[in-house]
């Protein structure tokens, strides 16, 4: 099992519906290549977390680098990963805006929870990077 962390901007800021469009795209896109994680995102800012394959997670990387909807993509940390952290989650998502985003499988409203009802207690440095991204991004909201 493989994993990337990144950060990145968008290029402008998202309306609720572009996210909805990422989100499923991102979710039936994930699940046939089996491919796990999570997407926060914040007044224009995001960081991801992809989990899978080697291969399939680097391919999916590089064409989300190409993506011209964001940019300043920043590799926070890659590596091997002995269990995956969201095996549940083809693309778990969190924007700070609209009801609407309840109704879409795969998104978790996570204002209200603590960053320890999201994804397992672990000292893996993708969760401790989450953490901080959320605590400083989402939970403030």
């Amino acid at each position: 099992m493989y994993y990337i962390i990144y950060l990145s901007s968008a290029t402008q800021l998202f309306d609720n519906q572009e996210l909805q469009d990422i989100l499923e795209v991102s979710n039936k896109n994930n699940e046939q290549q089996g491919v796990t994680g999570l997407l926060l995102y914040s007044d224009g800012n995001i960081i991801q977390v992809l989990e899978g394959e080697q291969e399939t997670v680097q391919d999916i990387y590089k064409k989300i680098a190409r993506d011209s909807r964001h940019h300043s993509i920043i590799t926070l940390k890659e590596g091997d990963l002995a269990e995956r952290n969201f095996p549940d989650w083809s693309m778990g998502f969190k924007t700070i805006s609209s009801k609407v985003f309840s109704e879409i499988a795969g998104f978790k409203d996570l204002r209200n929870q603590s960053f320890e009802n999201i994804a397992p207690v672990s000292n893996h440095p993708v969760l401790n990077i989450l953490k901080t991204f959320y605590t400083g991004n989402i939970q403030r909201f």
